[in-house]
This record gives C-alpha cells, sequence and structure tokens, in this order.
C-alpha cells in the first residue's frame, strides 16, 4: 500500500477512536510530534474540503442569481484617473432583495453623499469613492487606490465564470490555512484542561502529551461543527458549546492517560 493511503487510513482510524474511544488516549499521549502534525494535517484538509462544498452547495444558486440580477440591473461603469463615471442617468438606486438583500446607488452628481438611509448592506458609487455601509458602519475606499478598469454589463458573465472556476482553488487554499491557524490555537488553549486533570493525579504532563490529546479530542466538535454547517443552520453561542465539548473531551482524555492503570 503506497504511503500517502496508508497515512489516509491510519487518519479515518485515528479520527474514529478520537471520537469513540479514550483508551485511545493513553496511546496518544506518548506518540511522537510527527504523528500529531500528520494528523493535524491530513485534519485540516478534509475539513478545508468540506468547508468548500457546503459553501458553495448553500450559496452558488445565490451567486448565479444576483450575477443575473445584475447584467440586467448595474449601468456600464468606467473608472479612469481617480474619477467613476457611470453610463446612465442618476442618481440611480437599485435594489437586489435575494438572499441578504443588496442595495446600490450610483452618483456621480454629489446628490447623495452618505449610504445612510438606505436599506443596509448598501453601496453608495460616487465619482472619487465607494462607500459601504453595513450593520451601522461606513467604509470608503477611494477609486485611486482600487485602480482603472471598465465594466459592461457582459463583462458580468466573465466575471461570474471566473469566479466560478477559481472558487475552489481559493477557497480549498484558504479554508485549509484558516483551519490549521484555528485548530492549532484552539488546541492550544485546550492543554490547559489536559494539565487541570493531569493535576488532580498529582502528574506533570509534558507540552507533548497535553498538546496531542488535546487536538484528537476537538475531533467530536468539529465533526459537530460541520454538521451544522451542512445543515445550514445558525446556533446561538454555538461557538461556546463547540469550545465546551473540546474542553470536556480534552479533560476526560487526559485523565484517561494518567489515571493509575491506563496503561
Amino acid at each position: 500500500m503506497p504511503l500517502i493511503f496508508s497515512h489516509i487510513h491510519s487518519f479515518y482510524s485515528d479520527a474514529y477512536s478520537a471520537v469513540t474511544d479514550f483508551q485511545f488516549y493513553t496511546e496518544i499521549g506518548h506518540q511522537e510530534w510527527r504523528r500529531t502534525l500528520r494528523f493535524l494535517l491530513y485534519l485540516s484538509a478534509h475539513v478545508a474540503v468540506i468547508l468548500s462544498v457546503t459553501f458553495a452547495w448553500h450559496y452558488s444558486s445565490e451567486f448565479r442569481s444576483f450575477a443575473a440580477w445584475a447584467q440586467n440591473q448595474f449601468p456600464a461603469l468606467t473608472v479612469k484617473n481617480g474619477e467613476l463615471t457611470v453610463k446612465a442617468a442618476q442618481p440611480l438606486v437599485r435594489r437586489y432583495e435575494g438572499g441578504l438583500g443588496l442595495t446600490f446607488v450610483f452618483d456621480t452628481t454629489g446628490h447623495f453623499q452618505s449610504p445612510d438611509g438606505f436599506a443596509q448592506p448598501a453601496f453608495l458609487f460616487t465619482k472619487r469613492n465607494l462607500l459601504l455601509r453595513y450593520r451601522g458602519q461606513t467604509e470608503i475606499h477611494a477609486w485611486e487606490q482600487i485602480g482603472s478598469f471598465e465594466l459592461q454589463r457582459a463583462d458580468i458573465k466573465t466575471l461570474e465564470n471566473l469566479i466560478a472556476w477559481s472558487y475552489f482553488p481559493v477557497s480549498y487554499s484558504f479554508f485549509l490555512v484558516y483551519t490549521l491557524f484555528a485548530k492549532s490555537l484552539t488546541a492550544l488553549f485546550l492543554t490547559g484542561f489536559a494539565v487541570a486533570a493531569a493535576a488532580r493525579y498529582r502528574t506533570r504532563m509534558s507540552f507533548r502529551s497535553s498538546f496531542a490529546i488535546a487536538l484528537y479530542a476537538l475531533t467530536p466538535a468539529i465533526v459537530i461543527g460541520l454538521a451544522v454547517n451542512l445543515t445550514g443552520l445558525s446556533i446561538s453561542y454555538f461557538q461556546i458549546i463547540y469550545f465546551g465539548i473540546g474542553a470536556v473531551y480534552t479533560y476526560m482524555a487526559a485523565q484517561k492517560f494518567v489515571a493509575p492503570g491506563s496503561e
């Protein structure tokens, strides 16, 4: 069996045991850094795939709906020398009602100076700036900083296809890096619960052991989190629940590791 397939098989076996068998942690606490980091990498790679597919599943139809709407509703835009030109009578207000709902105001005449008063999120296209107002906060971006471009309605279809083709490489890369960082940081915080469990038995646990146990003990919380994402449900304070599950599992797993007669 090629090495990569052996590692994948080992990952699935370890992930299953991390959820179902606390006796498994008596071995994990003794393993080398190399195996722990390999598990982190494979875990992050799988999570990145699932998150990328989930986001595409939930938002691809909405994205295509918006693109079709924009092709019919957006005027031709040209930015040159830091100034916007809109080829339409202004002020021009367009409201997209699908999903989140978006308001677009095109006004290079100076009639509107702020997106205040429009349903949020609201985008105001002025002669020199693009203003975005969302949740009571306004961001201002100068066209001079954005750079020169020309956007016709036909270009929106081209952009739609480009985004569709580049979505998975970009989203996967983003989620992979994010997951590697986020899960490492979470496991780092959870090592405190492993140390606390060891202290109960007057045992000193090494950082290598506590981090490995905390990382593997995150698996149940990660599985639940992915299931919630797949359903599209929004659960209040889920991050607290997520961290709580990880903390309880870490404490119980570390306790199993240091308890007399556990090996």
